[in-house]
């Protein structure tokens, strides 16, 4: 599984990936809240100050992979409801 904090503007285009036609087995989930510390974003490199709106996003697949587990909440405080994925 792979994990990152991305900023917001990152953000909206992991939300768009998840809707690219992938195989089954992948996974793609975007969860939004805001900062709990001050971060860079794994994407862009970008400062994610703490409080700042921002998103933590897993990638992983069924099979031969690490299984997602939750992590958000380590991180960011969660205020908006979880994204669905496949």
């Amino acid at each position: 599984m792979k994990r990152e904090i991305v900023c917001g503007k990152c953000a909206e285009q992991w939300q768009k990936r998840k809707y690219v036609t992938r195989p089954a087995e992948e996974h793609i989930k975007v969860v939004h809240g805001f900062a709990e510390n001050d971060y860079l974003c794994d994407t862009c490199n970008a400062e994610i100050n703490k409080n700042v709106q921002c998103a933590a996003v897993s990638l992983w697949i069924d099979h031969g992979g690490i299984p997602y587990s939750p992590w958000e909440e380590d991180y960011i405080e969660i205020v908006i409801p979880v994204s669905a994925e496949k």
